[in-house]
């Protein structure tokens, strides 16, 4: 396990981060799809333009980085975490990992299973589609479509709206 820095502009055909606790920091504008895997961390402290293709390991996308690119459907899944503390502009999909909010998601959130958290001070524009468990300290603009557990917190703001299909919406203290 080390660390590799990327720095200055770079196009890869994608990023590959599988060695063993490996860690990948770009401090660059870098244009790749990225496959993290399990024990190993993926940081963009820039301007990172590229999907997370594949993630059971940890992705960060610190409170300097913007994040232009999707979470593809079925890429972040049982021990994945992808985090963003800055600016993710694209579609965050969930499907059995973990994915946290603490920034600004211009994009619509689809927490297919697993577990999704927007928290104080984050924002989500997109509609939130919830059939695992999501839990909202934040703002979640464009509203929520849940069929899961839903845990709305003091302090959260559901602005546009809550449709319950199913499932439970509990603690509505926002």
């Amino acid at each position: 396990g080390g660390t590799t820095y990327l720095t200055g502009t770079n196009s890869f055909a994608n990023i590959r981060n599988t060695g063993v606790n490996a860690t990948i920091i770009n401090n660059g504008v870098t244009t790749d799809d990225l496959f993290n895997t399990v024990g190993n961390t993926y940081i963009n402290n820039a301007t990172q333009n590229a999907n997370v293709a594949l993630n059971t390991g940890t992705v960060i996308n610190s409170a300097t980085g913007t994040w232009n690119g999707d979470v593809n459907a079925g890429a972040n899944t049982g021990t994945g975490v992808v985090t963003n503390q800055g600016t993710w502009n694209g579609v965050g999909n969930n499907d059995g990992g973990h994915l946290n909010n603490y920034g600004v998601w211009t994009g619509p959130i689809n927490n297919n299973s697993g577990a999704f958290d927007n928290f104080a001070g984050g924002t989500v524009s997109g509609l939130v589609t919830n059939a695992g468990t999501s839990t909202n300290a934040g703002a979640l603009n464009g509203g929520v479509t849940n069929s899961g557990n839903f845990y709305n917190m003091s302090g959260g703001a559901v602005v546009g709206g809550l449709t319950n299909t199913a499932g439970l919406s509990v603690n509505n203290a926002g």
